[in-house]
């Protein structure tokens, strides 16, 4: 039995978004005001005819709803397909347009979980979903690596999709990390199934030794437009992809531009900002914003390469700094689905307390009921290569620039389980193990 929840959209990227920034041209035909541009919303126009999905809202009983004001835009249905946990989120007017996220490498023990829920969609997709998009992700069979039956647990939520509400105008892709590699595969070997993808932090040297023979490989032959959206950090083999794929398009005499049938020269858009998948729900949302230029006007020669590095302002410190500023109070402020936790240190935070990329710090967490834990973390961007295994980093996430914890490992430990931290737990963090008085609560 499916089940359904009501969520309904958060304002906070469209307050960005609202406002002008400087942004470099994504098409000639957008630029009215060349001076300073605003960010322009194609996919209102690309997909005008929306139906109503009103009687689905209606006919469904099996939902709840937190929203006292049942100010709804969209539910969210959860299902399972060969095994494969699935949640697609419906808009209430949809355009017959449809995005489906493939997620990354997820560490085995974790659980499967198609991870759309209303109090956590990303803003991105909120923007899509206001615009009738529907948003749709599998958490694929299996935890860990895995390719060829990921591909085939995304071809059954497409066919899933169809079969349930009717044909489709335009399909999209976005992978992150591993789910990059399986949507890249998708446009070699499916081209027919999908208009589109967008890749972000695309790991395409993903290890196939658990995976059955023969492994896949890739034949930079992309059928349908990709737009690589990555961490200057980790650009080589995108790039290598990217030339082999301009080479064979060039050998055979094959036009750079969208034709049904010829091999596609993907485009690279960089963030100018080190780490893994760091990118922000503006320079998220861009992405697939543009790519749906190239699907409809066919060509998308004047933005193939792009630096589209759009930074989020840092918060205004909310620590409390101890003597000579050795260390800070601060607390928890967000409890990860897949074990990591949040506090609210800034970078900015951290470089007041000496501690930069590399440096270890000290956490001392004051649990409710689980008494003071203590751990060491290291500050890092670029937590997969630059740690130990089985060792806890702080990062930056660059949604809301507050520091992310994570324990580095393939293996699934709740860290934050473990730990027994919960949100609002106050924290001392500092370059030391002493441990002053906890300030007085104003409370």
């Amino acid at each position: 039995m499916s089940q359904i929840f009501i969520g309904r959209s958060n304002p906070y990227l469209s307050q960005i978004l609202n406002h002008e920034f400087e942004l470099k041209p994504l098409m000639k035909e957008q630029i009215t005001d060349h001076s300073r541009p605003k960010l322009y919303f194609p996919s209102n126009n690309f997909l005008e005819n929306k139906i109503s999905m009103e009687h689905f809202f209606q006919n469904n009983n099996n939902f709840t709803s937190n929203d006292s004001n049942n100010d709804t835009n969209y539910l969210i249905e959860y299902s399972e397909i060969e095994g494969a946990k699935i949640a697609v989120a419906i808009p209430k007017y949809w355009n017959k347009g449809l995005i489906i996220h493939c997620h990354g490498h997820r560490a085995v023990g974790i659980g499967l979980k198609a991870d759309l829920y209303y109090n956590n969609m990303p803003e991105s997709f909120n923007k899509f979903l206001q615009e009738g998009f529907m948003i749709a992700m599998t958490s694929y069979r299996r935890e860990g690596i895995i390719l060829k039956d990921a591909i085939k647990d995304v071809n059954n939520l497409r066919n899933y999709i169809i079969d349930k509400f009717g044909k489709l105008e335009c399909c999209i892709l976005e992978g992150r990390s591993m789910g990059g590699a399986i949507v890249t595969y998708i446009s070699e070997i499916h081209s027919d199934l999908y208009d589109g993808a967008v890749c972000i932090g695309a790991a395409l040297n993903v290890d196939q030794k658990d995976e059955s023979l023969p492994h896949l490989s890739f034949q930079f032959k992309p059928k349908f437009p990709l737009l690589y959206l990555m961490n200057v950090s980790e650009l080589g083999k995108v790039e290598d992809y990217i030339e082999q794929s301009k080479q064979l398009a060039n050998t055979q005499h094959l036009s750079n531009d969208f034709s049904e049938g010829e091999v596609i020269v993907p485009s690279l858009w960089t963030v100018s900002r080190e780490g893994h998948n760091s990118v922000s729900e503006i320079e998220r949302y861009g992405a697939i914003q543009n790519l749906i230029y190239w699907i409809k006007f066919k060509t998308h020669i004047t933005t193939r390469y792009l630096d589209y590095t759009h930074p989020i302002p840092i918060p205004e410190s909310q620590l409390i700094f101890v003597e000579n500023d050795r260390g800070a109070w601060c607390k928890i402020n967000h409890l990860g689905i897949h074990g990591n936790f949040g506090i609210n240190v800034t970078i900015e935070d951290l470089q007041k307390l000496d501690i930069c990329e590399g440096k270890y710090f000290t956490m001392h967490i004051m649990t409710k009921g689980n008494g003071v834990k203590t751990i060491s973390v290291a500050l890092g961007t670029f937590p997969f290569i630059k740690q130990s295994d089985i060792e806890f980093v702080c990062f930056i996430n660059p949604v809301n620039n507050y520091s992310i914890i994570h324990l580095n490992s393939y293996k699934f430990h709740n860290e934050a389980f473990k730990l027994g931290v919960n949100i609002g737990d106050k924290v001392f963090i500092e370059k030391w193990r002493q441990l002053p008085k906890p300030p007085k609560s104003n409370n």
